[in-house]
């Protein structure tokens, strides 16, 4: 059996207590959005933690023009990137498709 969840992994800009611009890690799954240093702390469950709420509200309340993608283009253009759906691996022994 397969479940696919649809999760985000976003690099954000933050201001620490001392008032340094920091880049952390956030990962948003449905209502659960938990925080990193980096991409390893975020796998590391003694290393992530749970968002706050006000990191929370601040990513929802972002402005479309402050979303940007990988390549430095806003999350509203159009990125030309067509998905396609794949067929299951058929070289695999004793794989189904369910």
């Amino acid at each position: 059996m397969i479940a696919i969840a649809d999760a985000d992994i976003k690099q954000v800009q933050v201001v620490d207590k001392d008032g340094e611009i920091r880049p952390i890690i956030v990962w948003i799954c449905g209502p659960d959005m938990y925080w990193a240093d980096n991409m390893d702390g975020l796998f590391d469950n003694a290393r992530r933690k749970k968002a706050p709420d006000w990191l929370k509200e601040q990513i929802a309340a972002l402005p479309a023009d402050r979303r940007f993608r990988s390549d430095g283009s806003l999350a509203t253009e159009s990125s030309g990137v067509t998905v396609v759906a794949q067929k299951a691996d058929t070289d695999l022994p004793d794989f189904r498709q369910a």
